[in-house]
């Protein structure tokens, strides 16, 4: 069960650390309102910090117990921050659409006013801690979760009224599934918290880990509607999507395999991990997608023209986004004359 929990927290993680970067990535900064780079980097911390948590959970040492309080401190962090950015999110939306930079307003900063509530837990967390981290913060559970209940319903029932507002790809189904899923979150939480963990101790850690995934939920909701409906005009990194498998890879390996092969190992007295090795090289050379995309990936690593390609591409791609509103005709003349600068190439046509 702790492999489990650390292959899930990590998923969650990795799959937050690639949010995150796309958002601050300067083709996308302009994109991207402040209230959802706050949003997603609460569910980084959160995650990141369960990991880290979990890993040093039967730790003894005095520096590992040092990093555990940061680690269950950062969950603090993250905690405060998810439903105070949310909300900021919801009435930010009702008031002023979709639009990545208006005008700022000092008033949005009133959403945030129970992270000073991180000092104390913090305290608290840092005077103990090996301790378990709900007993340890158990004086601010309540409060904390009437707080959530309350901003998941403010921005499911402003999710649901702006599903015929906001005119963007999806819109509707979008916020039709956030509000569904705020409302759903929030009645995990009050389960898990005031009946699964007093009820029922022994599965306890079980409910708690269910708990403790479900912000990668929302996350992974808007991801698909950036990837597969444009929802926001996001440009994607490739080599992000890359690193995400591979550390996927690297974690249900190392927690779900490794023990399986040094067992059989030590019973066989066979080397698994070279058998792992030519298994991995025999599954790219036989399978010509996967081929393809370990070639593409290498050439992202190691090719310099390849690498200044893509950069000017990416920007490309954030200048069609941007250019949507002009003139079609125009649109287009300046997209091919930016192509055919871009290859180098005699001639480019573009139709729709």
């Amino acid at each position: 069960f702790n492999d489990l929990q650390l292959f899930g927290l990590g998923a969650a993680a990795v799959i937050d650390t690639v949010l995150l970067m796309a958002l601050i990535e300067r083709p996308n900064r302009r994109q991207v309102a402040i209230w959802m780079i706050v949003l997603t980097a609460a569910a980084w911390l959160w995650h990141s910090g369960s990991f880290v948590h979990t890993l040093l959970v039967e730790a003894t040492h005095s520096w590992p117990l040092r990093v555990n309080a940061l680690s269950m401190t950062a969950m603090s962090v993250g905690v405060l921050l998810m439903p105070s950015s949310m909300l900021h999110g919801a009435i930010r939306l009702w008031h002023t659409g979709v639009e990545a930079k208006p005008r700022s307003d000092a008033r949005y900063w009133l959403c945030y006013l129970p992270l000073f509530a991180l000092g104390p837990m913090a305290r608290s967390l840092f005077a103990d801690p090996g301790g378990e981290y709900l007993k340890l913060v158990a004086p601010f559970t309540t409060p904390f979760v009437f707080w959530l209940c309350a901003t998941n319903l403010i921005a499911a029932v402003t999710f649901w009224g702006l599903r015929r507002r906001v005119a963007l790809p999806q819109a509707a189904a979008f916020f039709r599934g956030m509000a569904a899923m705020l409302c759903g979150l929030s009645v995990l939480v009050v389960f898990v918290v005031f009946v699964a963990v007093p009820q029922w101790p022994e599965q306890a850690e079980a409910w708690k880990f269910v708990a403790s995934l479900s912000p990668v939920l929302p996350a992974l909701l808007f991801a698909y509607h950036v990837v597969r409906f444009g929802f926001v005009p996001l440009v994607l990194e490739r080599t992000l999507v890359y690193g995400a498998v591979l550390a996927a890879v690297f974690l249900f390996h190392h927690l779900a395999l490794a023990d399986v092969t040094n067992r059989l190992s030590e019973q066989l007295r066979v080397d698994f991990a070279i058998v792992e090795a030519v298994a991995a090289a025999s599954l790219i050379v036989g399978y010509q997608p996967l081929r393809q995309r370990v070639a593409e990936a290498l050439r992202y690593l190691l090719g310099s023209r390849v690498a200044g390609v893509r950069e000017e591409t990416r920007q490309l791609a954030a200048r069609m986004s941007e250019g949507i509103d002009q003139p079609i005709e125009h649109w287009l003349t300046s997209i091919i004359a930016e192509v055919r600068t871009l290859f180098g190439v005699d001639h480019a046509s573009c139709w729709i």
